[in-house]
């Protein structure tokens, strides 16, 4: 305690400035030090000596020996160690803007500082030195944290034109560098020189540019480019004139720059590592601050979860390289500087496994969505608009690609939008709607936005083709091949003329720009090269063409059901939040799928059911399957990175081939033990599914046979045996986990092979010539001594040294022996490097290799990852079947055909995500009959549902659809009987709420979800209504209500619940033989003290309808006081008479007439 104590009354009572933010978390020693990662030529520092000036100080203050003033200490890129002694204050009680410390009063408290970098020169690479310097003590202030906000293309900007140095702006906690002071916290803002980026005049507001000299106000203005003055890159040192020159091109995106074994950020970009990543500014005249490369993993994940752009440089050449390009040539300056090259920049959706990746992966997917839109001229079927749409999850790239014709509320946009929700979205600059901007706005207001330029970055498809074939993605031995789905969009007469289908234009320019924002991420052959591309057709379109027999849940069902996200944006209480105890990334990915796309064929329903079923019953191999699972990682991303990291998937004029990484071998290591991972995790598979095979057999579900099943017909799960075999012949394992190289066994490596094999007969030829020069020289003492260059050399003793034959030249001596070289040991020296040599580069060729050996069975591994997943998930399902609360039941199910009419029958039927909250007996079922026929007679297919407020109508409502969900993907609902017809879709119009952001009202949201009913509701559909029409008058609102419930039950005669306050609507729906009246049951007691009844929910479904709604209750219940209510008691009492009035009046006028 102490210690910090010390700490803290040193730093406590000093401002600070832009070269020293330093917090106490930094200055106990938790930051890096940085003495060792500079490079002269970046002009960041120079040895001076202490001024004249600053000498005469410190005299005065040695004189005047002050006490009362705590000194701060700010030496050029050092680390403080403190002491547990009591330090000496020092400073001038009259100036606090000169503090200096006395090297024999530093020497007192023990304060040690590291020593400053010494110049080094660029061309010799990332070779570092220090040499001691005299320490240089400036006047520090305090600078308080800018706000962390602003959208990604945003950002960059910002931190240029708009960051206010020492305001009063609130930040996160790790950018706050503020003491406490007796439990407060106290901040110092003075004056200070601004940063070197601040006073660029091609930065400021008024003269930005990008780098074709476009202004900001410029419809072409490319705002990830910099214009950037000749005359001021000329005056830049080597590296920082790279540094401009990569900025110039990449002026939206964060450069960590490799500088020796450091990254470093300078300018606008160390701005941003200081504010969001908790870094320091180093000294300088300029915006510094920089981190080992063993943490860019770290760093990089946190500025890109937060909206940014990261670009990764690294150093592409060796100091010898350089000096070989660089000799005998005419190069400048700046072009003699070592190489540095982008290998790669990573946004939220472009992310890739790489070298400092951790296990810790979200398990969702992370969608790179590209969006292309044409206006419709009416003649399509919506009449609309159409949308070209493409969308890649990097880290399994399966390209998604397609193209529909949508309606006004863009309605297929926005159920893909739900489905499959990207991380970024990229459009185009110009010619997007007000529609789809409304879209983008609420849909997507979380989502990072990238706009494009048309044409040059938004690609035509014509253009994308092209670049297609130019890039050579689809090669494989000589020839070009076309994925099927490309060349589906393509004229297919000739291949050659690259020429897109009219009816698919829009999908290909969306691919255009995908492909322009991986090429510019530098990772567009690692995803486009695996040729897995697959045309997408919205769920609307595949149910009208009967391509596939899914449920439609578009994205307000989704929102109004709570399935994936609840009313806060959270997963609490959401049905997926319920269903999901999977234990795989992938399982839960799959889950994610089968919730969106319910399916209608009872044929794949109910073979899901027997799954659960035979799961149900068997314990021990649902015990065992867990076991495997449950600390099973995220395979498919992991397949997916072995494939980038084969030859087949890597370019070998990517900067990446060419990058020099410092800690190579820790990252080979983690590769390679990942990689065995992978393979013993697939082996743990396949034992334990061989082991379970007599259990199989006596499943009755052909689905989980087939997933299960490896050595009996029917079963469909690859049989690995052989290649496992195959693989643990290929090397020692455990060896190569230890040592982190992989030693190929004899036979495997061909080049290795002959290499070990010349290293062991120089190996004996060495020993031979031993034994040679010790019968020679009459003594058997002579050994070989040294390693590295100097090793093979004859070392003897000295008595024997005296006379020796004439090729002996000394190296060395010891006491008593003397070592010596011969023309002979050089030779061999020379052959033994040699063959050394080309060991190594046959070792450092062979991980690669073996990748490529290991991709040649991508289907064989891809199938088995896909039958866990399906597994997974069906464990998860029957889990919920056996553990939720109260009685449940597998849903029986009709077929279409066979029923004049559809069924939806539900017996005690429970919510399935509040029965989890409740206690067991505690939630009240339901009995729930819409559709169906009795004795030949149809029976009612609409539920017109009153009652009191917060009775129950909403939930019960939710509760019936959330069921149909649950029975459609395959599992056990709870209710102690469900029966239902498939439902081809499910539309919802529950809650009430505008879309501010869109501009539209509660009652304009009400018309447009009910306006989406009418239009696209068929018989087979579920259709859950609450109140519609509370938006506007009264007698408006009932009108409306009228027209779509008759509407519904007339020519629509799909399952209906319909909810509704207005009582109007039900008198006149009494005599309607497809509408039948439901009521939520209450137990009202009247009160004599205050007028008021005394309302009990029962929150049970009854049949006939509700007299009242009890509005006024629901005022009590929510805190209105009695004297208003009672007031609007009299005033409802009064309103009635009128209203009888006005009946008896229309009854008697009718009469007369």
């Amino acid at each position: 305690m102490s210690k910090h104590r010390t700490l803290l009354n040193y730093f406590q009572t000093l401002p600070n400035t832009k070269k020293s933010q330093t917090s106490l978390q930094h200055a106990t020693g938790n930051v890096h030090s940085s003495a060792t990662r500079q490079e002269s030529n970046l002009g960041i520092h120079s040895l001076n000596k202490t001024s004249f000036a600053a000498t005469k100080v410190k005299n005065e203050c040695r004189e005047k020996k002050c006490v009362n003033q705590q000194p701060i200490i700010k030496t050029k890129r050092r680390r403080i160690v403190d002491s547990d002694e009591e330090q000496d204050p020092v400073a001038d009680n009259k100036s606090n803007q000169n503090i200096l410390l006395l090297k024999s009063e530093a020497k007192k408290r023990k304060i040690v500082y590291a020593a400053n970098d010494n110049d080094v020169d660029d061309n010799k690479g990332a070779s570092h030195c220090s040499v001691k310097s005299e320490r240089k003590i400036e006047k520090v202030c305090h600078s308080t944290s800018a706000s962390n906000s602003h959208k990604s293309t945003n950002k960059m900007t910002a931190a240029l034109c708009s960051f206010e140095y020492g305001g009063d702006t609130t930040s996160g906690s790790t950018n706050q560098h503020l003491f406490k002071t007796g439990g407060a916290q106290t901040s110092k803002v003075e004056d200070r020189e601004k940063f070197l980026h601040e006073t660029l005049e091609f930065l400021s507001t008024e003269k930005l540019k990008d780098i074709n000299k476009n202004p900001p106000t410029d419809p072409m203005y490319d705002k990830t480019s910099l214009y950037i003055p000749a005359e001021f890159l000329k005056k830049q040192t080597p590296a920082m004139y790279q540094w401009w020159t990569l900025k110039s091109t990449n002026f939206d995106v964060v450069l960590f720059f490799k500088v020796g074994k450091f990254y470093e950020l300078y300018h606008m970009d160390a701005v941003i590592g200081v504010l969001h990543l908790g870094l320091i500014y180093m000294k300088g005249a300029f915006a510094h601050c920089g981190f080992p490369e063993i943490s860019f993993g770290r760093y990089s994940d946190a500025l890109v979860e937060k909206g940014f752009s990261v670009a990764r440089v690294e150093q592409t050449e060796t100091p010898e390289d350089n000096k070989r390009r660089i000799k005998g040539s005419s190069l400048s300056k700046q072009e003699k500087s070592l190489r540095r090259e982008i290998c790669r920049i990573t946004t939220k959706g472009t992310k890739l496994p790489t070298l400092w990746d951790s296990r810790s992966v979200r398990s969702e997917h992370n969608y790179l969505l590209a969006i292309k839109e044409k206006l419709g001229d009416g003649s399509s079927p919506e009449g609309l608009r159409q949308f070209g749409v493409c969308f890649v999850d990097t880290t399994l790239p399966k390209f998604h690609i397609g193209q529909f014709d949508d309606d006004v509320c863009c309605s297929k946009l926005c159920t893909l939008l739900a489905h499959y929700l990207p991380s970024q979205v990229l459009f185009e600059r110009t010619g997007v709607s007000w529609d789809l901007r409304k879209i983008l706005h609420t849909h997507l207001a979380t989502t990072i936005q990238t706009d494009l330029i048309s044409g040059t970055q938004f690609w035509t498809a014509t253009k994308a083709l092209q670049v297609l074939s130019q890039e050579r993605y689809f090669l494989k031995d000589g020839e070009t091949f076309w994925p099927e789905a490309l060349k589906k969009m393509m004229h297919s007469l000739d291949l050659t003329q690259l020429s897109p289908l009219p009816s698919f234009e829009l999908a290909l320019s969306s691919l255009g720009a995908c492909t322009y924002y991986l090429k510019k991420c530098l990772i567009d052959f690692q995803t486009i090269s695996s040729s897995q591309f697959v045309e997408y057709s919205s769920v609307h379109d595949k149910q009208k063409s009967s391509q596939e027999l899914n449920m439609v849940l578009d994205s307000i069902c989704l929102k109004n059901l709570e399935v994936f996200n609840n009313s806060r944006g959270g997963k609490e209480g959401t049905l997926l939040d319920c269903l999901d105890s999977c234990q795989t990334a992938f399982g839960k990915r799959l889950l994610h799928k089968w919730l969106s796309v319910p399916s209608c064929c009872p044929k794949v329903i109910n073979d899901r059911l027997d799954a659960i079923g035979d799961l149900l019953t068997h314990d021990e191999a649902v015990f065992q399957l867990r076991k495997l699972l449950c600390k099973m990682p995220d395979l498919e991303r992991m397949l997916s990175n072995i494939c980038f990291q084969s030859l087949s998937s890597v370019n070998c004029d990517h900067p990446e081939s060419r990058a020099i990484l410092y800690e190579e071998d820790k990252y080979t290591k983690k590769k390679i033990n990942d990689f065995i991972s992978l393979l013993e995790k697939y082996e743990a598979t396949y034992q334990c599914i061989k082991g379970l095979q007599v259990q199989v057999e006596t499943f009755t579900s052909n689905l989980l046979k087939k997933a299960l099943g490896s050595s009996c017909s029917f079963g469909d799960f690859p049989d690995m045996e052989k290649t496992m075999k195959k693989w643990k012949n290929v090397f020692d394992w455990e060896k190569a986990k230890q040592t982190g190289k992989i030693v190929p066994q004899a036979g495997t490596n061909l080049n290795y092979d002959q290499a070990i094999l010349d290293i062991k007969s120089i190996n004996e030829e060495l020993e031979n010539y031993l034994l040679q020069q010790q019968k020679c020289l009459s003594t058997s003492q002579i050994v070989f001594k040294g390693s590295g260059n100097k090793r093979f050399q004859l070392e003897l003793p000295e008595s024997t040294a005296k006379s020796l034959p004439g090729d002996f030249v000394i190296c060395g001596q010891r006491k008593g022996f003397k070592s010596f070289k011969t023309r002979e040991t050089e030779k061999l020296f020379k052959k033994m490097e040699s063959a050394e040599n080309q060991r190594d580069a046959a070792q450092a060729k062979t991980l690669s290799i073996v990748f490529s050996e290991f991709v040649k069975d991508f289907d064989m591994w891809s199938k088995a990852v896909q039958y866990l997943a399906i597994t997974d998930v069906l464990i998860s399902l029957s889990n919920f079947s056996k553990g939720a609360k109260g009685v449940m039941c597998r849903p029986s199910f009709l077929m279409s055909n066979n029923e004049p009419q559809p069924l939806l029958k539900a017996e005690l039927s429970r919510h399935p995500s509040i029965n989890q909250a409740f206690l067991q007996n505690d939630f009240i079922p339901n009995n729930i009959v819409l559709g169906g026929s009795e004795n030949t007679n149809q029976l009612p297919v609409c539920l017109l549902l009153t009652g009191p407020n917060m009775g129950g109508k909403s939930t019960l409502m939710r509760q019936v659809g959330l069921l149909t969900i649950l029975a459609q993907i395959g599992c056990y609902v709870p209710a102690k009987e469900f029966l239902l017809t498939p439902c081809d879709r499910i539309f919802t119009r529950l809650g009430a709420s505008d879309k501010i952001m869109s501009g539209e009202s509660t009652f304009f949201v009400e018309l447009s979800e009910a306006s989406s009913i009418l239009k696209h509701a068929t018989k087979k559909s579920l259709v859950l209504v609450d109140e519609l029409g509370r938006g506007t008058a009264t007698y408006d609102g009932t009108a409306i209500a009228f027209s779509v419930l008759s509407y519904i039950s007339k020519s629509i005669s799909c399952r209906t619940i319909f909810s509704t306050h207005y009582h109007a609507l039900v008198e006149g729906c009494m005599k309607s033989n497809a509408i039948k009246q439901g009521h939520m049951a209450i137990m009202v007691k009247e009160s004599k003290e205050d007028d008021e009844n005394m309302l009990t929910f029962l929150f049970k479904l009854e049949s006939g309808s509700c007299p009242k709604s009890y509005g006024f209750h629901a005022a009590r219940l929510a805190g209105i006081s009695l004297e208003v209510t009672k007031l609007a008691r009299t005033k409802a009492t009064q309103l009635k008479k009128n209203n009888e009035k006005l009946m008896c009046f229309r009854k008697t006028w009718l009469s007369l007439v």
